[in-house]
């Protein structure tokens, strides 16, 4: 703004110069979708970005790694709320999965109810990786793997039907000649 005229003045942005905000949340809505939830490597993002928009955008390899971290705390008020919503809720279907973080092995804590999903990082399974969770202090139905730790939580306890299905697949792909798989 001139001290003189009142005026307002707009440089245009130096070329050669790349400023995330400048790429607007779409741009990086984009490259975290396919980074972390499609599984895109990061170079390989970029690639599809700066072609989608003819070169007119590329971002940087350090600005992609931290879109989980600025995800996760432009979030963390409606996590919060989940997590209240799961404790809440008549029953929850649990299971842990593995992963990779920077080449050490996590455990990957997911909650549902159906309506909500809430994923937890953690170091371990077991009692250690319940701990802090919607399962912790809850008193309802838990539907799960027979992952024995699940047995000390809950009110009650279901077996979750895809493990059964894929039971009864399992049978119906090495035993052919039977017939009671395929009609349950």
């Amino acid at each position: 703004r001139s001290r003189i005229t009142g005026i307002r003045g707009h440089a245009p942005f130096p070329a050669g110069i790349a400023n995330e905000f400048s790429y607007g949340p779409n741009a990086r809505a984009l490259a975290f979708l396919l980074n972390s939830y499609c599984n895109v490597s990061i170079d390989k993002t970029r690639e599809i970005i700066s072609g989608l928009s003819d070169g007119s955008i590329l971002l940087s390899k350090g600005m992609i790694s931290h879109l989980p971290e600025h995800f996760s705390d432009a979030t963390e008020t409606e996590r919060k709320k989940i997590f209240e919503r799961l404790t809440l809720s008549p029953s929850i279907h649990a299971d842990f999965t593995s992963g990779r973080v920077n080449g050490k092995c996590v455990q990957i804590l997911l909650c549902t109810d159906g309506d909500e999903l809430l994923y937890l990082l953690r170091d371990h399974k077991g009692h250690k990786g319940i701990t802090g969770s919607p399962l912790e202090d809850y008193k309802n139905i838990i539907i799960h793997d027979h992952d024995v730790t699940f047995y000390s939580y809950g009110g009650s306890h279901q077996e979750c039907l895809a493990h059964v299905q894929r039971y009864l697949q399992d049978s119906i792909d090495n035993e052919p000649d039977l017939h009671w798989n395929k009609d349950m």
